[in-house]
């Protein structure tokens, strides 16, 4: 429902399973951790999604969205793939702090 490329759900998938390995966000709801990726790795690959269309399609408040992406953003390193950023696809000092 946000026109998300299959590129960035499979990013996503990635971080999701990345997230869940070093325990970033865990106590955070299913739909809150959700909102959160998604966000995170628009951001990530520099897409045209606004954080209000993520919040209007997944129920999840922007507020509880920024918070939670401060916590993935801190941990960014541990969640994005290395050959993301070794293939010039992903820019770290790009992603926006929130």
């Amino acid at each position: 429902h946000l026109g998300m490329t299959s590129r960035i759900s499979s990013a996503a998938q990635y971080i999701a399973r990345k997230l869940k390995e070093v325990g970033i966000l865990d106590g955070k709801s299913p739909t809150t951790i959700a909102a959160t990726i998604i966000y995170f790795t628009i951001a990530v690959f520099r897409q045209k999604v606004s954080l209000a269309q993520i919040s209007d399609k997944t129920g999840v408040s922007e507020g509880t969205i920024k918070a939670s992406y401060k916590h993935l953003y801190a941990a960014k390193e541990k969640v994005i793939d290395p050959h993301w950023i070794e293939s010039g696809e992903v820019n770290v000092a790009l992603i926006p702090r929130n």
